[in-house]
Order: structure tokens, then sequence, then C-alpha cells
């Protein structure tokens, strides 16, 4: 089995602060990365892991998702771009299609061609970064009219991982993305994911292109308000390592009470 190459972790929390503390002791013990999460409605990702940035050196942070419908992708290319800027180069987009009964039926945002979205979120991201004029007309999001960043990314590209589970969408992760967040999968779907990540991917000739194994360890701990019985229940830790592709460099922190 091929050497684990990067593990990260990844926790939510109800306060913004305490996200610093625990990208410092993440550090501290040799993690690799740090995911914030952004279901809603907690703290924004952007926002925490600009404070993660100004308190670390070395860890990267990565987005554990966001999504194109509540952020255009031009401003999430925006808060990308500070992000990286203000980590000195380590920032990771988590980029997902979220669902419809936060984005339309909670917001009232039309929620429709989700695949479609992803695709031009990532084109228009991944343009803008580049630098240069954009001018993309997508099924969904566009960027035209002279569009570009007056900022100056610290990286022309930042690497961009895509939470998908339905296997059109994982085709597509093997297609644009760097990386697979399959939010906690069991072994066998991952294997089955694995197949369409290598049957997007070829349509690209980007086979070569992702890494040949992962181990996703998922983590939890009791929330504030979870005690008693199902406080109890909600930590547990145990860790799965599977051969295949680097799915995620994320382990997911989430309370489990199933």
């Amino acid at each position: 089995m091929p050497k684990l190459k990067e593990i990260g972790i990844g926790v939510e929390n109800v306060n913004a602060r305490d996200y610093v503390g625990q990208a410092q002791a993440a550090e501290r013990l040799g993690f690799h990365s740090f995911w914030v999460p952004e279901d809603y409605v907690f703290p924004g990702a952007f926002s925490s892991g600009a404070a993660i940035a100004t308190a670390t050196s070395r860890i990267k942070i990565g987005t554990g998702v966001i999504n194109p419908y509540t952020r255009h992708p031009v401003l999430i290319a925006m808060e990308l771009a500070a992000l990286d800027q203000i980590s000195g180069g380590r920032a990771i987009l988590g980029l997902g299609a979220s669902l419809r009964l936060w984005i339309e039926e909670q917001m009232g945002i039309g929620y429709a061609k989700s695949l479609s979205a992803l695709r031009d979120a990532v084109t228009i991201i991944r343009r803008l970064l580049a630098g240069g004029e954009v001018d993309y007309q997508g099924r969904v999001f566009r960027a035209s009219a002279g569009m570009r960043l007056n900022l100056e990314p610290e990286r022309p590209a930042v690497p961009i991982y895509l939470a998908t589970m339905a296997p059109k969408a994982v085709e597509l992760t093997g297609e644009v993305a760097d990386g697979w967040i399959p939010f906690g999968g069991e072994p066998a779907s991952v294997r089955r994911g694995m197949a369409h990540i290598r049957r997007g991917a070829a349509r690209r000739g980007r086979a070569a292109a992702w890494p040949t194994s992962t181990t996703a360890p998922f983590c939890s701990r009791p929330w504030p308000r979870m005690t008693g019985r199902r406080g109890r229940r909600s930590s547990r830790c145990w860790r799965r390592p599977w051969r295949g592709w680097r799915i995620s460099p994320s382990s997911r922190c989430l309370p489990i009470t199933a």
C-alpha cells in the first residue's frame, strides 16, 4: 500500500474564535491542512480562514466547502486570492453545489443546473486567478465585459477540490478538479466513485494528475448542546486507509449521532 503523504483535519465550530487555537494545535501536531466548513448558518469559511492564516505559518487552509450560489464565482475568486495572499500561498478551495433546501427553499436563490454551476465556477475562478481579462459565458454563471482581478494573486493556480456524490458530478471532478471530497463515503462507494473519477479524468487526458492513495480519518466530538447519551455516542473516532485516489486532504470532524 502506498505511503500516506498528507493528512488534514476539519472541525465545525459555533464560535469562530475556536478555529484559531484548533488550527495552531493541528499545526503543532504535524497536520498538513486544516479545513473550515461552511454549513448554514455557522461562521463563514473565508473570514475564519483569514484568522487562521494570521496565526499559523505552515498548515494549509481549506474551505470545506463553499458553494457558487451564495457567492458568485467572481466573488469566490476574489476572496480565495485574498486568503492565499494572507496565508502566503496556503489556501485550498473546497467547492460544492450545497443543498436545494438551503439555497432555494430557505434563501430563495434559484437552484438549477448544479453540475453546470460547478463547471462554470471552476472555469471562472481558474481564469481569474491566472490573470488578465475574462470573457466567459456559462450555462449558469458568466464573467465578461473586461472582468479581472485588481489584486495580484499569490499564485496563478490554487488547488480546487470538489465535493460531489452523484456519478456525473464525480466524473466532472475528474475532469476539472485537483481533488475529491466524498464526505464520508464507505469504502465500497469510494471505489465506485474512483471509477467515475478515472472516466472523467481520461476524457481530459488528466489521469496522471491524480495521486494514488488516500487515508480518510473521520473524527467527532460532542457539540456544546450535545450532552448525555447522545453526546457520548457522538464522541467516536476511527480511521480507514483506502488504496486509490488521494480523495481529499481533509478529515471531517463532525458530530456522528447515528
